[in-house]
């Protein structure tokens, strides 16, 4: 699997001024194609700790919302979905940060953006599903849930591979 650069939302998050050469350099690596992980600098492992503490304090936040404030206003089958997208949001934050702390060398970037991008995505859309009930944005739903799939898996195969490397 190669590296291959980030465009868009999650680009700006991967690619900042300060993990440039970084990732410059992996590109232009030989033997790219066989790259599954970014090493990363100081500065993006702390935005990455970051994200987590965002995370964290918006997941007990809209928690509290949900089961103090919207309980009134939502039916049981919508109540439920919020709760659902902050269920899942705080289970990918304690995993992040389980990755961000236990893994030493360097983090498997598919993972990474998977879990940032399947929660904003999942746990996003079942907020506003919830909240304005725009059932079309249930479509994001799935993408985001197939994403938390994929970052899983791909940290599977990253730990296989740093396991098989020894």
């Amino acid at each position: 699997m190669s590296v291959l650069p980030m465009h868009g939302a999650f680009g700006s998050i991967v690619e900042n001024r300060y993990d440039t050469a970084i990732l410059t350099m992996i590109r232009s690596s030989p033997r790219r194609e066989q790259l599954t992980e970014v090493d990363v600098s100081a500065t993006f492992h702390q935005r990455l700790w970051v994200v987590c503490a965002i995370s964290g304090a918006l997941t007990i936040a809209l928690g509290a919302f949900g089961a103090h404030s919207l309980s009134q206003y939502l039916s049981p089958a919508m109540l439920n979905a919020f709760h659902t997208g902050v269920t899942y949001q705080m289970w990918h934050t304690i995993a992040l940060m389980a990755l961000l702390g236990g893994w030493r060398a360097a983090l498997p970037r598919v993972t990474l953006c998977c879990w940032i991008g399947g929660t904003v995505l999942f746990s996003g859309s079942l907020y506003a599903l919830a909240l304005s009930g725009v059932r079309p944005i249930a479509f994001l739903t799935p993408v985001g849930g197939t994403l938390l799939i994929i970052g899983w898996v791909a940290l599977a195969v990253s730990g296989w591979r740093h396991a098989s490397r020894r």
